[in-house]
């Protein structure tokens, strides 16, 4: 199909336990995901889940994409732009 290890891993223990959410950020991995009725979310979306529930600091959630955004992690600017705009 084309998903690394971790990501056919992630699939099929989210359907084994019925996971809130599968954890991918690639973009295969979720169509997949979403394919099989998986609820998914990325890295960004659940940093912006704990924002939201008080967990993380506005300034938290933000170092934290700072720190990913600086490391090998590919992140589009559309998408640091959106996370930056959900942080009210």
């Amino acid at each position: 199909m084309g998903l690394d290890r971790g990501e056919v891993d992630v699939i099929l223990l989210a359907r084994e336990v019925g996971a809130d959410w599968a954890l991918i950020d690639e973009r295969l991995g979720r169509r997949i995901a979403v394919a099989m009725g998986l609820p998914v979310k990325g890295t960004l979306g659940v940093l912006l889940v704990g924002y939201r529930l008080g967990l993380l600091s506005r300034q938290a959630a933000s170092d934290a994409v700072d720190l990913l955004a600086q490391s090998s992690v590919r992140l589009s600017e559309r998408l640091v732009t959106w996370f930056r705009g959900q942080l009210t």
